[in-house]
Order: structure tokens, then sequence, then C-alpha cells
């Protein structure tokens, strides 16, 4: 439970003792890796790479203890860290209980506009859930902050569910555009996933996507899209082994026939967009079945800033 803590503190947020345990990182694996205390832990090893800590972040698990002295990086003992009305902190960090409270405040109104933007969404047949992500989902936003959204469509509509949501909510004057200066509660159209395509790939595997796969609140959705989603993602559990109790099950998908008379428009949506977004492109990752928005620049700097914080 420790590291739930130390992971936490990256976003000045103490945790509460069913936190700590939800999101306690203690495992042992490494993608299709053995077991981390089977595999020889040489710095430039297959299972590590060149730093054990980053192997923690990207790969997931625990070094053992031995392990962890042999490489200069500090143990964290149960006297690292503190507790004061109901939160668990790392020593040192009290601070961070007002601002998780203030944050929370300044939260409850963005629930407000991100369930009556999604809301909107509910005319667009092919939209299967609407869901939150970032720090709107942890309760934990700023007062300037925008809303992520993560979109998941119906097959094969991926980009045609994008341009009419993005139309629609542009033309409410809710939606955050690129290159905004004042992005107070506009909602931000970051990721977009088909329901055929739910499983992250391997490299997009680690400690960051976990929490961020986990910590997706839903405001609505159609055919259990979203345990759909969940399940299709269990490889949290790599990370997060506690995370996901949930009984499964699959939801309807959209019809053959339906799919086939929405190919050519998908298509030529897809062609405009791309085009569009040619000049503009940065560290986006666009497939047929997926789309985020600059998921490299905060991935790597928040598995970054918890590689210091283990040493």
């Amino acid at each position: 439970m420790i590291l739930a803590t130390v992971y936490a503190d990256i976003f000045d947020y103490p945790l509460t003792y069913n936190e700590m345990d939800k999101f306690q990182i203690t495992n042992y694996k490494c993608h299709s890796e053995k077991r981390s205390d089977e595999v020889t832990a040489k710095a430039g090893s297959p299972a590590f790479g060149r730093d054990p800590a980053e192997a923690v972040a990207r790969c997931g698990g625990t070094i053992p203890t031995v392990r962890l002295k042999s490489y200069g990086i500090p143990i964290l003992h149960r006297d690292d860290i503190s507790y004061k009305n109901g939160y668990y902190f790392l020593r040192g960090r009290e601070k961070i209980i007002n601002i998780r409270n203030e944050r929370e405040e300044y939260s409850r109104d963005k629930w407000t506009k991100a369930k009556k933007a999604a809301s909107l969404l509910k005319i667009i047949p092919t939209v299967k859930m609407v869901g939150v992500t970032g720090s709107l989902a942890m309760n934990n936003s700023r007062e300037d902050d925008d809303i992520d959204f993560f979109i998941i469509t119906a097959r094969g509509t991926l980009w045609l569910t994008r341009f009419f949501t993005t139309i629609l909510l542009q033309l409410k004057g809710v939606r955050r555009g690129p290159g905004g200066t004042n992005n107070k509660d506009k909602i931000c159209l970051n990721m977009f996933m088909s329901e055929d395509n739910l499983t992250l790939t391997v490299s997009n595997r680690d400690i960051f996507t976990a929490h961020e796969v986990v910590q997706v609140r839903k405001i609505w959705d159609k055919s259990n899209t979203y345990v759909n989603f969940l399940s299709a993602n269990f490889w949290v559990r790599d990370f997060l082994p506690n995370s996901l109790n949930f009984p499964l099950k699959e939801g309807k998908r959209l019809t053959k026939k339906i799919f086939s008379l929405l190919m050519p428009f998908e298509i030529l949506l897809r062609t405009i967009q791309i085009w569009y977004m040619k000049k503009r492109r940065t560290t986006e990752v666009i497939s047929p079945e997926l789309i985020m928005f600059h998921p490299g620049n905060t991935r790597d700097r928040m598995i970054q800033e918890y590689m210091k914080r283990l040493g």
C-alpha cells in the first residue's frame, strides 16, 4: 500500500484506507516476462531495462528488497507514511489534505457540466459510452482545468462518431478547441476507442495507463460497454491487483448490416479528419480503432515523477 501512496503523491492526492487498498501496487509481472523474483535483475536485462526503478513503473510489480538495496534505491517503510483526518500521505506532505478538499469543491461544479455535455451526445446513435478521465475522474481538478472525455464508439464508426461529437459540442460552445487559452470547464475529446478493439496494446501498458483505465468514470453507456472495456483490460491487475472486481457481461454490438451501410461515410470522414490534423500532429495515436491525443506527454512525465519518488 505504500507504493500507492507514493504514486498518489505525484498528484497531490492523499488516500483513504480503501483507496490505498484499491490502488495497491504490488505484483510481479513484466508484460510476458516471468515473475520479477524469477528473472535476473541486471541493468540492461530484457525484464528490467537499464533502470530497475523504471521497470517498476513500466512493467509493474516490485523488485525484492535485496535488489532495491543493491541498486541504491531507498526502501520505504511505514514510518514514511503519515495519517490525519482519514487520509494517508507521505511524511511531510500534510498540506495535500487541504489541496484535495479544495479540488473536490472545484470538481463538483465540473461534474455538473460534464454530465450536461455527455447527455447531449445521447442523440448520436454510434456513441456507446461517455466517460471522464484525468483529474476530474478522481475529483482532483484545479479551478481552471478542462474536462477530459473518453468515448467508446460502435464498431467501424470511430471517425464518424468523432466528427459528429466534435461538431455538436462545438455548436454548443462547450468544446475545447486546439490551442485554446481559456479552457476552464471546456470538454476535451481526448480519447476515442472502437468497441471491437477495447484492449490497450502491450506498448501502452504501464503504471500510469493502468491507473487511467481503473479511474475512468462512466457517465452513461449502452449494452454494458463500460464493463466490456474493463473486462478487455484485465491486464491492469498486473499493476493494480485489487482494482477490478465485478461480474463479466457482454453487451450487444452494432449489427453487420448497419456497420456496412456506414462504412463509406467512416472512410470519407477518417480521410478528411486525418488530412486536417496532419499539420497539427505531435504525439497523437491515430488508427482506425483508436484516437488518443497527447498520450505521451503526461504519461512519460508521470512515470518519471514516480521513479524519482522511488529513488
